[in-house]
């Protein structure tokens, strides 16, 4: 496609990036996404400025040029694979001499004497660099003598749009690939009201991938920045409000509030329920027995007891003949949940069961012939729940945990396994109010803020990590089957671009002072070899885990009271405060030790605000301060943040376009609630455009 630019197609927002680039589809689509609005969405990070040159002068240095060099002779190392491979070149037409340095590691000797043949003139972009009387470019590229666009000839200079890449593809090739999409797209209808004062959806894209400066990429000052995401941040308001609004017409199944079963298991807790989760569980209980489904999530500090909240609530269900169903991110994580609410329901004639993806076979047959037959009351698990065929007998609540790992399609996947079955989400990481309508929109929101009686503020300490040996020797010392610690390190494995200790590097640095007392942790291992070192740390001889982020999401071991996080700086406060919360989950003292290196004023802030504050929902508020919305759920990271135009930071400007956004939907879907009106026809469009067509299909149904 790109060799046959006076080729044109008709392409579409939804056209498949495969169809448009067959040859290179796969590196775009891990780069982009899978369709031209995928790649649309990958916006520039810089502009280069690059200055066209016939001579060398001391005012270029360290300005990127464009010149034309002819080889005239290639010194290759005196030792291979040491040092460097030169080219000598006469810049032309001045013929000023110009040195290029290729370090041998990138230096191809084949490629390099083909593309810089003695005598063959040859166009080259570059950093000029000085050394002594020598002109230097080191690792010079191949440019273009094109006067399009980005090319002013009267003043000789020419700007580079630069994109995030990855292997494989030059920032050229994408430019190009960009450039091709945007002159071949066929213009989407309007559907901004025009008092915005916006360009049109096209227009707005070409100024973005076109910038005559940095401030129209990704500003609030940029009005075509300003448009895209409020488009975007309108059809998802919209999709919520429907999806709300198409549920609440439902009749949903009557639970009458408390049960001979919740009497029996509250006997059974050693501690009496908070205020907190005393008035989340009526709040609930109101909205099971009010005819309509319950859409509710109940967000709360880690250690605030949502779980048991959620246990009493299914109770009711369970003792009027209905079953219910627990979603959980992570196979740790929905195993813990298995082992819990399998303990709490023992003796009551209600069976609980696991269902993961690992889960193959006779087992799993097994499983879901009880399931549909109605013997399996509780059915807990992963993504594995969502499937096809999985099918329950009776379902009539469903209880999402860690509701921002999951999006309204998935939540709505489960849900439809049963006659309107009531959802109850459930989150230990607080948002603050100003984003609760940008995620959770279509739900009511309960705020847990109390922890049980007895817990104890986590003691925060931060340390540089030039301290590591100090705090290997007070661990060698304090450390038991009953005083046990973890160690979270932010990589895998330890690669040339990252100077971070990784955690498999640690893990052996730790087993010489450890022995068989310490274990290893991290994403990549077996689902087998996860569970097994869980289960040495919790019940075994292992008193240290050395982890990623992999333990940050509901491990519960009452032992461990230490939490070391290395390298601190490179996590949000919302992620560092998961992680703090896998100890203190008893009534000893725990400790949390920040390990830090350089800190940037941003980075001091953040590890200030743990040491000083335990309360989640305080540092939520701060992450967004600090950070932008996009971290504090940690989403932009894991690609998980649902939407392809916010790319985090800029917090209050996300806020003011998400209100305004909000404000239309509101008012379009009153005067408008089925959407057939022109605006009306409009918003369909917008809805299509950025994948909401299941708010279509429930209005179709409805």
């Amino acid at each position: 496609m790109l060799t046959h630019p006076e080729k044109r197609e008709t392409l579409t927002l939804k056209t498949p990036i495969n169809l448009v680039a067959p040859k290179s589809s796969s590196l775009f689509e891990k780069l982009f996404g899978h369709t031209v609005l995928d790649a649309l969405a990958h916006f520039p990070t810089g502009i280069i400025e690059k200055t066209h040159c016939t001579s060398l002068r001391p005012d270029l240095v360290g300005k990127t040029i464009l010149l034309d060099i002819e080889p005239v002779q290639h010194i290759p190392p005196l030792q291979k694979g040491r040092g460097a491979y030169r080219i000598i070149g006469n810049v032309l037409p001045s013929k000023d001499v110009l040195e290029l340095v290729f370090f041998y590691k990138k230096a191809n000797t084949k490629f390099l004497a083909f593309s810089f043949a003695v005598g063959r003139p040859k166009y080259i972009v570059g950093k000029l660099e000085k050394f002594g009387d020598t002109y230097r470019i080191t690792h010079p590229s191949g440019a273009r003598k094109s006067r399009d666009h980005f090319l002013d000839s009267s003043l000789g200079a020419q700007k580079e749009i630069v994109y995030p890449k990855i292997a494989g593809l030059a920032n050229q090739r994408i430019q190009d690939f960009i450039n091709y999409l945007l002159q071949n797209l066929s213009a989407p209808p309007e559907w901004q009201a025009s008092h915005y004062e916006y360009p049109s959806f096209l227009k707005a894209l070409e100024i973005v991938h076109h910038p005559t400066n940095i401030q129209e990429i990704l500003t609030p000052t940029s009005k075509a920045y300003r448009r895209l995401l409020h488009d975007e941040l309108l059809a998802q308001q919209i999709a919520l409000i429907l999806a709300r609004q198409q549920t609440k017409t439902l009749r949903g199944v009557v639970i009458s509030p408390q049960s001979q079963l919740q009497h029996t298991l509250r006997s059974t807790l050693p501690f009496h329920l908070t205020q907190g989760q005393e008035d989340a569980l009526k709040m609930i209980e109101k909205d099971m027995a009010s005819g309509e489904p319950m859409l509710r999530l109940v967000q709360g500090d880690v250690g605030c007891g949502k779980t048991i909240v959620a246990a009493l609530a299914m109770a009711n269900a369970l003792e009027r003949g209905y079953q219910a169903a627990v979603l959980a991110p992570t196979d740790i994580l929905s195993t813990q949940h298995f082992e819990t609410f399998s303990r709490l329901f023992e003796g009551t004639g209600y069976h609980v069961e696991l269902l993961t993806g690992k889960i193959t076979g006779k087992k799993r047959k097994i499983i879901l012939e009880k399931l549909e037959q109605g013997a399996i009351h509780i059915l807990i698990g992963t993504h594995a729940l969502i499937q096809d065929h999985v099918h329950f007998k009776n379902l009539a609540l469903v209880v999402v945990d860690e509701q921002h790992r999951f999006g309204v399609q998935q939540r709505a996947a489960l849900t439809q396994k049963g006659k309107a079955p009531h959802l109850l989400s459930m989150t230990a990481t607080p948002i603050p109010r100003t984003l609760q309508m940008a995620l959770y929109g279509d739900l009511d929101v309960t705020s847990i803020l109390e922890k049980p009686k007895g817990r104890k503020d986590i003691a925060t300490t931060l340390h540089s990590v030039t301290k590591i040996h100090e705090i290997v020797a007070h661990l060698q010392n304090v450390l038991s089957p009953q005083n046990k610690a973890y160690w979270v390190c932010p990589l895998i494995e330890e690669d040339e671009a990252s100077a971070y200790t990784a955690v498999k590097e640690r893990f052996s640095h730790l087993q010489n002072h450890f022995g068989e007392r310490v274990t290893l942790l991290h994403g990549k291992m077996r689902a087998s070899e996860k569970e097994a070192a869980m289960e040495a740390f919790k019940n075994g001889s292992v008193d240290l885990i050395i982890s990623t982020t992999v333990i940050e999401v509901g491990v519960d071991v009452k032992t461990a009271n230490i939490m070391i996080i290395e390298h601190a700086e490179r996590f949000g406060l919302a992620q560092l405060h998961q992680l703090r919360g896998r100890v203190g989950r008893s009534d000893a003292q725990a400790h949390c030790l920040l390990l830090f290196d350089k800190l940037s004023p941003i980075g001091r802030e953040r590890l200030q605000a743990m040491r000083e504050s335990n309360d989640g929902f305080y540092l939520a508020e701060m992450d967004l301060k600090i950070r932008g919305s996009g971290d504090v759920f940690g989403l932009v990271q894991s690609g998980a943040m649902p939407f392809l135009f916010y790319k985090g930071g800029q917090p209050r400007f996300f806020q003011e376009i998400l209100s305004l956004a909000h404000k239309d939907a509101l008012d379009i879907t009153q005067k408008d609630p089925t959407l057939v009106s022109p605006q009306g026809e409009g918003m369909r469009v917008l809805l299509r455009v950025f994948d909401r067509e299941n708010s279509l299909n429930a209005l179709r149904a409805g």
